[in-house]
This record gives structure tokens, C-alpha cells and sequence, in this order.
């Protein structure tokens, strides 16, 4: 993927959220007007929100859609975040595209487990809904993926937010230091370590490594400016496939080399069975370097924001033994590494829907 479609996908984003006001701020998560869910724009104890506006024909809703791209696999796990006001007594909870075949329009309004009462302490409060088996495709009023489902005579929300679980909090967000892609993967920033002809291959913005038979394939980043200051790196990678007969699949390390390209003063290989390169798995590369005198360290991991380390980085296709988890026959190309390391600020939403039916509930 090339860091131009990135920047207008939230496949690699945490969550996504909507801010109700008057005009709403919306990343990647729209709240919009229909006949049984209807809001009001108001203020409420400071706060800018919107309240759900009676309905003359029934229960109180509000709607929601997910961009398109923010939606990975037809079934997914997924928790709802919602800011209300505790104004009286009542309840809600979350209605979704979901896979319970007993809900109405098979599964279109499934119930979330979770139903919240209001007590009326007049108070902000946020309430987490866990949403198990979500199908999220447009099959509710509107083209809704979800809709709050109100039982109170007043109900007030300010913000709505859809978090995909087990992603890394950094995830989508852009952080310090240089991170370029690989649009131009041997560019002056890149110092790739052997006969680059033969080791790398950039197209369409993926970096292809091949082999290595009696050495490591190494690709070195240069960072320009580097210093004792805070350094921050986030990297994306994955093996899109493996040569039939590859027993030697490698996995991601980070070395530092503080001084030249012939000096490596500390290096993390992988250390857990999860490090090796497995098939259409990414890994997330996350590398930070603290303002300190001491000799830094470095690692890989799920870019937790709690890895020490550098201002050079060299990302190379070790040799750790491993069967690949696809070992399917006559992958020509081995080890394959698409990398993004840029992650970038959405900036625009795919408006195109597809899935079942809009069904009316």
C-alpha cells in the first residue's frame, strides 16, 4: 500500500469518532438525521451535544454509519464508547449490524449485550458497549451500522466513538522523527548493506527483500538530524508471501549503530515465536530513543510507545527457523516485506457502501 492511499484510509486506525455539536466533527464515524432519530442541537452543562428529539411513532434513536475502511472482515469484534448526560431516569443501549439471526431483519438491529439505566445524577458519564459479531454493513435505516436506542424522556450525547480492540494505540497517528515510504525505497535516507540489485526490488510502494542464502538482507535508515533528543519511528510491515520450500523464514530486528555502518553496538532479533514472518500478518515496528547520555537499546514489538531505542534503524529479513504459516506452493518471491512508515492523518472518507439490503426497523 503506498502512503497516498493510507492517507485516505482508516484501515490502520485505532478507532473513529463523532463529537456531536451543532456542526459535528466527525472522523471517520457519521451521525445523521432520519424520521425515528431525529436530535436536537443543544448545550448541557458546558458541554455541546445533541439530544435525541421525541418520536411520534415510537422509541428514541440515533444513527451512525462507519466508513467503509474502517471495517476489516465481514464478522468483527468491536466496543462502542458513548459520552451521556445522566439527566433522568430511563435507559439505552446499542442496536447494530449484527449476526444474531433472532434479532429483526436477521441480525440488522442485533441488541448489545449491555443496557444502561440513568439515575439522574446530572453528570457526564461514558458507557462502553462490547459488540460481538458485528456484520457493520449499511443494513439499518439510513444505511446505519448501529443506532443508540433511548427509553428516557431526555437524553443527551456529546461524543460517539468505535474502537477496533487489540490494535496498537499509535496506530494511524503520526510521530516524531523521519518516516518515509517506500514510493523511493533506496533513496538517499535508505543505505541498503550488498548488492542492491540483487536484495531489493521497490514497486508500487512495496519493498520486496529476496532471500538470504549466507547473510542478512539489511535496509538502513539513515535518520537526518538525529541526535540525543526524543526519536520516534512507527513502522508497518508483513511477508505477503514466501518461495515454496523457504524453511528459514526470517523475522523483524532493530539494530542501532551510533557510531558508522561497520559498528553495531546493540541488536534485538526476535525473541518470541510471534516475531517470525508469518503470511498476511502484520507486525507492528514501534522504535523510540529517550533524550538520555546512555547507550540506547532497541526492539521490536506492537508498537507499544514503551520501546527504547535509536536514531539509526535497520530493518532486516533474519534467518530465524520457522515453518511460514502459508506454505502453499510456488510463491516465486521470498521474503516479501511491505512496509508504511509514515502513517498519516486521514483526510477524506470513501462514501461507497456495499452489503445487504437497507432494511426498515
Amino acid at each position: 500500500m503506498t502512503d497516498h492511499a493510507f492517507a485516505r484510509s482508516l484501515q490502520d486506525v485505532k478507532f473513529v469518532s463523532a463529537t456531536l455539536q451543532a456542526t459535528n466533527v466527525e472522523t471517520g464515524l457519521d451521525q445523521f438525521e432520519f424520521a425515528d432519530g431525529a436530535t436536537v442541537a443543544t448545550n448541557v452543562a458546558g458541554s455541546d451535544c445533541r439530544a435525541a428529539a421525541p418520536n411520534p411513532t415510537g422509541g428514541r434513536y440515533i444513527y451512525f454509519r462507519i466508513d467503509d475502511s474502517f471495517k476489516w472482515a465481514p464478522s468483527m469484534q468491536a466496543e462502542v464508547d458513548v459520552e451521556y448526560f445522566d439527566s433522568s431516569g430511563g435507559s439505552f443501549a446499542v442496536e447494530f449490524d449484527g449476526s444474531d439471526t433472532n434479532a429483526p431483519f436477521n441480525g440488522a438491529y442485533t441488541r448489545s449485550s449491555t443496557t444502561v439505566y440513568l439515575n439522574g445524577n446530572q453528570l457526564w458519564r461514558t458507557a462502553r458497549f462490547n459488540l460481538s459479531g458485528a456484520h457493520f454493513m449499511n443494513s439499518q435505516n439510513g444505511g446505519a451500522d448501529f443506532r443508540l436506542a433511548v427509553s428516557a424522556d431526555a437524553f443527551f450525547v456529546r461524543r460517539v466513538k468505535v474502537i477496533r480492540p487489540g490494535v496498537p494505540d499509535e496506530a494511524g497517528q503520526v510521530l516524531n522523527g523521519y518516516q518515509d515510504n517506500f514510493a523511493d525505497a533506496l533513496s538517499a535516507n535508505w543505505v541498503a548493506i550488498g548488492a542492491v540489485s540483487n536484495q531489493f526490488q521497490s514497486t508500487n510502494g512495496v519493498l520486496r527483500i529476496h532471500s538470504a542464502s549466507n547473510d542478512f538482507r539489511q535496509l538502513l535508515l539513515m535518520l537526518p538530524g538525529a541526535s540525543g533528543a526524543t526519536q520516534e519511528l512507527l513502522a508497518r510491515a508483513r511477508v505477503t508471501r514466501l518461495a515454496a520450500g523457504d524453511a528459514l523464514p526470517g523475522g523483524v530486528a532493530v539494530v542501532t549503530r551510533t557510531i558508522h555502518r561497520g559498528s553495531i553496538t546493540s541488536s534485538a532479533p526476535p525473541r518470541q515465536p510471534d516475531d517470525k514472518w508469518r503470511c498476511a500478518k502484520h507486525r507492528w515496528v514501534g522504535v523510540h530513543r529517550p533524550p538520555s547520555p546512555g547507550q540506547p537499546t532497541s526492539g521490536t514489538g506492537c508498537a507499544c510507545g514503551t520501546l527504547p531505542t535509536v536514531c539509526r534503524v535497520c530493518l532486516m529479513s533474519g534467518r530465524r527457523p520457522g515453518a511460514p504459516t502459508d506454505s502453499r506452493p510456488n510463491r516465486p518471491v521470498a521474503p516479501v516485506m511491505g512496509l508504511l512508515s509514515r502513517p498519516a492523518v486521514a483526510r477524506g472518507f470513501s462514501r461507497i457502501r456495499s452489503g445487504r439490503r437497507q432494511r426498515r426497523q
